[in-house]
């Protein structure tokens, strides 16, 4: 069966799946009326949340961006997307927007006009509530993604004080970091968390105090803490240190206190024995220096950000670490593929967001490998010869850590359906193991090759990154899994297409969609 063959009948299938569901979600509406059946007829994909059962995928294809019923060509972009929320969002739980999102960022980027929106419950956020707009410059409608924690009905009355939230997240952090060092929290805020949002399951949504709690050390702490509004118990805990061009670069000394004693400015060159130093400096320059080129992006902000970094960091410590404000690196480890990757954990925090949890947080594993990658791929630095290419951290004292073009060779799966594929709450939910789904794409994406009966050409790294890139700050949200990635991915080569930028061609959206099925996204979550 050919390539085309295998994705026609995916595509049949999926018809089948939305054919039987998607009418529930219209009752009352006459027959033909149907918005999303109209969708359906011009070539855009739409999907299906899988716990929720409500959409959480409305993309234009090919063939171009979708008229938005009730929009003049002559509409405001904020009244254009105001309407398409209007018209499409009861399908995604949305009843009332101007009661029910609220705005949390607009972007217009050569004509394309890109909202983000925040759930809200009688004006409490709801933790990876999130919906993404995309228009084109005629105002018509490229994409419309997210997930909702439908038909809330919870008390927002809290039974326990902020400061009982504080003290038992404390607690908490005691018990789960065997050494920890001064622990502090952040001021604890009402959120609501609905937990099929983030990872399959079937609890019920309910009030929550949310915080972060800190700490320095050889253990660093960065814990994002929900403690239940109504028992006081802990809901979740995640940590989000995520290990493994205005510079500022700092030794420890072998110490633990950040950012430590500064060694090099941007206005200055770095001097002096201290390699770790000096590479931090210089991996830091070339990681801002890909953003620049490859997407114009002005640091990790993309508003100048000073990239701060500190190596020599403990002692023994073989690790790497973005504590969500600066670059930490133990002896040794400031490598190009490594700092890259760590300084775009950084690009996530500012972008999509993704929960380091779970699938959403596979992705953001991921999304820092691929670009670490990319990088370490142009910079002409080091040993880029095929029997390192693709593989994460080759030039680390320890070795490399993954490898992208072949994951099970270090354990970690090239497919969800593999059975390296990790299911367990460990590692945060696998976000170091199921990032190589993720790797495993971009590989083929970018070299091109034969997998899972699929056959790809390479679309090269200056493609990859803009499609990826794409995703990443214009359709991905917080809690976005694998079958959300797979759409996303499809929609950024589409959007690039439609819009006529980075020479993406149709057959390359084709690649995208190649790649997304070998790999299996569209059965994650």
């Amino acid at each position: 069966m050919s390539n085309s063959q295998k994705i026609s009948l995916s595509r049949l299938l999926g018809a089948l799946v939305l054919a039987s569901a998607l009418p529930l979600l219209a009752t009352g509406q006459a027959a033909g009326a149907d918005p999303l059946d109209t969708l359906r007829n011009t070539g855009a994909r739409v999907a299906l949340h899988k716990q929720t059962g409500k959409v959480n995928f409305i993309g234009s294809g090919l063939s171009g961006a979708i008229d938005i019923p009730g929009v003049a060509r002559a509409s405001g972009p904020e009244e254009s997307v105001l309407t398409a929320l209007k018209v499409y969002g009861p399908f995604f739980g949305l009843n009332a927007p101007a009661q029910e999102v609220k705005v949390t960022r607009t972007a217009e980027q050569n004509g394309r006009f890109t909202t983000r929106y925040q759930q809200i419950y009688q004006r409490i956020p709801v933790l990876a509530g999130e919906l993404v707009v995309n228009l084109d410059r005629e105002r018509k409608l490229l994409s419309l993604s997210g997930e909702l924690s439908p038909d809330l009905a919870i008390s927002t009355t809290p039974e326990v004080t902020a400061d009982v939230a504080r003290t038992a997240a404390l607690t908490g952090a005691k018990e789960w970091y065997s050494q920890i060092d001064t622990p502090k929290t952040t001021q604890p805020e009402l959120w609501i968390y609905d937990p099929q949002l983030l990872e399959p399951s079937t609890a019920p949504a309910r009030l929550v105090w949310r915080l972060e709690v800190t700490a320095q050390g050889l253990e660093p702490v960065r814990e994002l803490v929900l403690v239940d509004a109504q028992t006081g118990e802990v809901a979740l805990h995640i940590n989000q240190i995520a290990h493994a061009r205005n510079r500022q670069t700092y030794t420890a000394n072998g110490g633990t206190s950040l950012p430590g004693s500064i060694v090099c400015y941007e206005t200055t060159n770095c001097t002096g024995s201290d390699t770790d130093v000096t590479n931090a400096h210089r991996y830091a320059g070339d990681t801002y220096n890909f953003y620049w080129n490859y997407h114009r992006r002005d640091s990790l902000n993309n508003a100048g950000l000073t990239l701060r970094s500190t190596a020599n960091y403990g002692v023994n410590y073989q690790n790497a670490f973005w504590n969500g404000s600066q670059m930490v690196y133990g002896d040794n480890f400031p490598v190009d593929d490594v700092v890259g990757h760590e300084l775009t954990h950084g690009v996530t925090q500012y972008e999509s967001n993704l929960v380091y949890s779970y699938e959403s947080g596979a992705i953001n594993e991921s999304f820092s490998d691929v670009w670490g990658e990319l990088i370490d791929l142009t910079n002409g630095s080091g040993n880029d010869s095929s029997s390192v290419r693709w593989l994460v951290g080759e030039d680390l004292p320890i070795g490399a850590i993954r490898s992208m073009s072949n994951p099970p060779a270090y354990g970690d799966p090239d497919r969800i359906g593999s059975p390296y594929y990790y299911r367990g709450s460990g590692d945060s939910g696998g976000v170091h193991i199921n990032s190589g789904v993720s790797n495993k794409a971009a590989y083929l994406l970018t070299d091109g090759g034969s997998f899972n009966g699929y056959s790809v050409y390479g679309l090269g790294v200056s493609k990859v990154a803009k499609i990826y890139y794409e995703a990443q700050t214009n359709l991905l949200t917080s809690g976005s899994g694998y079958g959300d990635l797979y759409n996303d991915l499809w929609q950024g080569c589409i959007n690039l297409y439609n819009s006529g930028a980075g020479g993406i061609t149709s057959n390359d959206c084709t690649q995208v969609d190649y790649v997304t099925i070998a790999t299996e996204m569209y059965k994650g979550y």
